[in-house]
């Protein structure tokens, strides 16, 4: 109903501006697995990062690191949310970035800043792994 394979990220990128919450969140997760055939709606992921609705901004960033590398574009906004307020959205964007390997280099003072001094435990200890996939160590 949605045409070929091809048409299926363009017809699902343009719920990511749906009214309703939950077709958002929707939206970034069947994009997410689709995969590499998606890694072309990565701006229009990224934009839900600002959401609101810590469900739809995770379902986001969730997207974004299943669609890595192919998604590195995305690596200087997950950098920006490493100083969310939210701990859940600093824990996730830490594990997308840790996705991306070396391609995430420039994330390493920031999480190890996390690493060290974030105020949760869950969140010092993503970040540690984090680096160690960045470092490749």
């Amino acid at each position: 109903a949605i045409g070929p394979r091809e048409g299926v990220p363009a017809a699902i990128s343009r719920c990511l501006d749906d009214e309703v919450v939950e077709m958002r969140q929707r939206a970034a997760n069947s994009l997410g697995k689709l995969g590499p055939d998606a890694a072309w709606t990565t701006p229009s992921i990224v934009k839900l990062f600002n959401e609101e609705n810590q469900s739809v901004r995770s379902a986001a960033i969730s997207a974004i690191a299943d669609l890595a590398p192919a998604s590195k574009q995305a690596i200087p906004a997950l950098i920006q949310l490493l100083s969310h307020n939210e701990p859940q959205t600093r824990r996730a964007a830490i594990n997308a970035l840790a996705k991306f390997g070396n391609e995430a280099a420039s994330a390493l003072d920031t999480l190890k800043n996390i690493a060290e001094n974030d105020a949760f435990d869950y969140n010092r200890l993503a970040a540690q792994k984090a680096i160690e996939a960045i470092e490749g160590t």
